[in-house]
């Protein structure tokens, strides 16, 4: 274990783990989770309790909670993992007791023990319907940064045994109840630790327990467990050092016994034993374990034995995927012959009446608005055509266009068991996007499905070569030229907004040149992505007709070489010059759009770190134009000699030869490449929205730490300046306005007062994770936690909007105070 822990930490690979793991997490159901009347029981989105593990509540309308029963059979432990509380629900010193009143249940403080890191206390839980009570350990860490870590894996394993001290985690008690903010990541780093810990004890071998299975076995209970790769590289700690402390360390298991008899005589024989506690939206963000026994009458439904067996060990995702992979290819056979009724009996001019007499009921181009007088100029980053606005004069009969139209999908075998969406239900779409020679289009989202209703036309120009074709028609041989496919994308989008890409597909539209009268019906088989890739993924039936129709038709028969994958693509067709048109306004400005490397812990105007490469050789260098193998004596890279234009180390490949399969348009499988799209992000709103975020997480952090929190506007309006000259300084290497920030700051802080500033720059628009970030540095920290007099505190944000809506976010705080020590 020590030495897997090694090698991740010093090739700085715990990123790629972390991904690993959550692509090899199993997907399970969790549909009662987002019933409508379930949906704002949930504080995040993104984490919903399966329904196979989830918690059921006694004695109300409503049984749903977001927690999730995780069983670990083989360690005897059983933990209920849930989400934060809204509200404090034990009560303080100065309090002694809260009435919950809706509830009918009293709660008392017995004790309290305050550690530097953590308290413990006894309640008593008291139902004055029938009188019953019960006491429960209360174990409470108040040093765990949400997103984040403890400060060392001792303080985290002090406080892990204590709680074990108390006997409350055995297996002779109900599940120890534990929750953080989402119920996934403190949660989930508590247990997993623990868990590791009781297998390494039981086993006498730590290379025995492998910490990424056990955590797989956990997250087929819980969704997302271990939030951050952070938390994995402290579990791994963890474990490593609570491994040589109950293990190598005699003295300590003597200490903890003894502590432990202690414990057991000042606490009594009783464990703690409450019911099922409410389930609420908010609360505190610390991490709380709650040991409960649920006695003989619970609801708590665990699964069956051979359910929970398939889940650990992969058996039945992967019994399912063979039967998939079996059925699938026979199933799309049958679906490819199959026509429903209203297909066959379409008439002909039914099919052309959407174009002529209303376009826009078909078709959706990828633009928000475009000028009418646009329709017939050529296009630098989008369709400069509002086929939306399209009507039959704006159709030139003089230029070939190609119309394509989806008459909808089948066979998507994922989607067989997708429930119908409820009338106003947030349910997963399919989008379906094409580019065709500078052309984009995107269809109108459709609930995902066996057969998704994807029920669309677009209509393509087939040859856009500059103004001088307009009065030239196409004809078949010149139309057989163009190579361009049809590139056809299918995204899903879940829920949560995240979007996953289901299929790509190139579409070979010159099939239609050897068709009857221009009119062609076929049905494209998707395959899916990665691992994947020769999975069918479903079936799209597709209509395509020339127009004005062709009266030569070509002989059909093409022929046509592959290599084993089905593609043969040279390397140097990866490198494409991009011309982004009027989005990027200089070469600078591209280098920051494309690859400028940031270190987002890092202030500005830090000089960064020189990053360590992986590669250690280099056999080849290569662009869109030239291929160079490396012929020198050694290919070590701190021994080669980089000067290209010498022939006796780098042998170049004939030019002409690689332009002729390089070249987009030059064979088949090169798609064009697509233009840039201009960013859809809003800056001012952006900036605005992502502001508002910040002050509230900020305000909430202070409440938690007992300090008010008082803004002063004209400060936070005063930090714009700055943060305009950092992302102008990023974009031409040139520092301006610095002398007038600092006159503007210090006029606006009195004589006797301290001004602290702290820019910070992402390139995400995540509040939560930018401001667990932000935490992570002790000088912003000492500015989100000051004290003093006359604490005044700001924060600015500015975000800056890129090509395809990538975005630069600068985020300032800062604070001016009167220092009282």
């Amino acid at each position: 274990m020590d030495q897997e822990f090694e090698n991740i930490d010093s090739s700085g690979q715990w990123q790629n783990l972390y991904n690993e793991i959550r692509n090899q997490s199993q997907e399970c159901p969790y549909k009662v989770a987002k019933f409508p009347e379930n949906r704002n029981r949930n504080r995040y989105r993104d984490v919903s309790p399966y329904d196979h593990s989830r918690v059921r509540l006694e004695n109300s309308e409503n049984d749903y909670i977001n927690a999730s029963l995780i069983t670990m059979e083989k360690a005897q432990r059983r933990y209920i993992l849930t989400q934060e509380k809204c509200a404090q629900y034990w009560p303080s010193e100065e309090e002694g007791d809260m009435d919950f009143s809706d509830t009918e249940f009293v709660v008392f403080l017995v004790s309290e023990d305050v550690e530097p890191n953590y308290t413990i206390r006894v309640l008593e839980l008291q139902n004055n319907k029938t009188g019953e009570s019960r006491q429960i350990y209360h174990f409470h860490y108040t040093t765990w940064p949400d997103f984040g870590v403890p400060e060392s894996p001792a303080s985290f394993l002090n406080f892990l045994f204590k709680v074990r001290e108390s006997g409350s985690l055995g297996p002779e008690n109900g599940p120890a109840v534990i929750h953080c903010s989402a119920g996934i990541g403190r949660s989930g780093t508590f247990s997993l630790v623990d868990t590791c810990l009781v297998l390494i004890v039981n086993r006498k071998d730590p290379a025995s327990v492998d910490i990424q299975n056990v955590l797989l076995d956990m997250r087929a209970y819980r969704m997302g467990l271990i939030q951050t790769p952070d938390q994995l590289r402290f579990s791994y700690m963890a474990v490593m050092e609570g491994t040589k402390r109950i293990l190598g360390d005699t003295a300590l298991q003597q200490k903890l016994s003894k502590e432990r008899q202690e414990s057991n005589a000042d606490l009594g024989s009783s464990h703690p034993n409450p019911n099922m506690s409410q389930d609420k939206l908010n609360g505190q963000s610390d991490l709380c374990t709650e040991p409960q026994d649920l006695g003989s009458g619970e609801r708590i439904q665990s699964p069956k034995d051979e359910h929970l067996a398939d889940l650990k060990t992969g058996s039945l995702r992967k019994r399912n995927r063979e039967e998939r992979i079996a059925t699938t290819a026979q199933k799309v056979q049958q679906m490819k012959l199959k026509l429903s009724d209203s297909e066959k009996k379409k008439e002909d001019w039914l099919f052309w009446r959407p174009i002529l007499l209303n376009v826009g009921a078909v078709s959706h181009p990828d633009v928000h608005q475009t000028e009418a007088d646009s329709v017939n100029k050529s296009a630098t980053h989008f369709v400069d055509k509002n086929i939306a606005q399209l009507k039959p004069t704006n159709i030139s009969p003089l230029r070939r266009h190609l119309y394509l139209q989806v008459l909808g999908g089948k066979a998507f075998l994922e989607h067989l068991q997708e429930p119908e969406p409820l009338p106003g239900q947030v349910c997963s779409t399919f989008t379906l996007h094409l580019h065709f020679r500078n052309q984009r289009f995107r269809s109108k989202p459709v609930p995902c499905a066996c057969e998704p209703d994807l029920q669309e036309g677009f209509l393509l120009e087939v040859h856009r070569d500059g103004p001088g074709d307009a009065g030239k028609m196409a004809d078949a041989t010149t139309m057989l030229s163009i190579c361009d496919p049809v590139h056809m994308v299918l995204i899903k989008t879940d829920t949560s907004g995240d979007t996953t890409l289901v299929s790509s597909y190139f579409l070979d539209w010159r099939t239609v040149l050897g068709a009857p009268h221009g009119k062609n019906k076929v049905s494209v088989e998707l395959l899916g992505v990665g691992s994947e890739c020769k999975v069918p993924a479903g079936v799209l039936n597709l209509k395509l007709e020339l127009y004005p129709p062709h009266t030569e038709t070509l002989n059909p028969d093409v022929i046509t070489t592959q290599d084993e994958n089905g593609v043969n693509r040279p390397v140097c067709s990866y490198v494409r010059v991009l011309r982004a048109g009027r989005l990027l306004e200089s070469p600078r400005q591209a280098a920051r759009y494309v690859h400028h490397p940031i270190d987002p812990d890092a202030p500005p105007m830090v000089s960064q770190p020189k990053p360590t490469y992986p590669y250690r050789t280099i056999g080849c260098v290569f662009n869109h134009k030239m291929f160079l193998a490396n012929c020198q004596p050694s290919d070590a890279v701190e021994l080669c000699v980089f000067d290209f234009a010498d022939g006796s180390r780098w042998k170049a490949m004939s030019e002409e030869a690689i332009q002729s399969v390089c070249v987009p348009g030059s064979t088949s499988s090169l798609p064009p490449t697509p233009p840039l799209c201009s960013p859809s992000v809003l800056p001012n709103e952006a900036s605005n929205q992502l502001e508002l975020e910040m002050r509230y997480l900020l305000a909430e952090h202070r409440k938690d730490l007992g300090l008010a929190t008082v803004w002063d506007d004209h400060l936070s309006y005063l930090l714009s300046a700055a943060l305009s000259a950092y992302e102008l300084e990023r974009c031409t290497g040139v520092t301006c306005g610095n002398e007038e920030f600092q006159d503007a700051v210090r006029r606006a802080v009195p004589d006797g007062h301290t001004f602290k500033g702290f820019p910070i720059h992402f390139l995400h628009r995540n509040a939560r994770r930018a401001f667990a970030t932000c935490l992570r540095s002790q000088f912003c920290e000492e500015i989100v936690c000051c004290r003093g007099d006359h604490v005044r505190l700001a924060v600015r944000v500015r975000v800056f909007a890129y090509p395809e809506s990538a975005c630069a976010v600068w985020i300032m705080f800062a604070c001016k105070y009167r220092s009282v020590l």
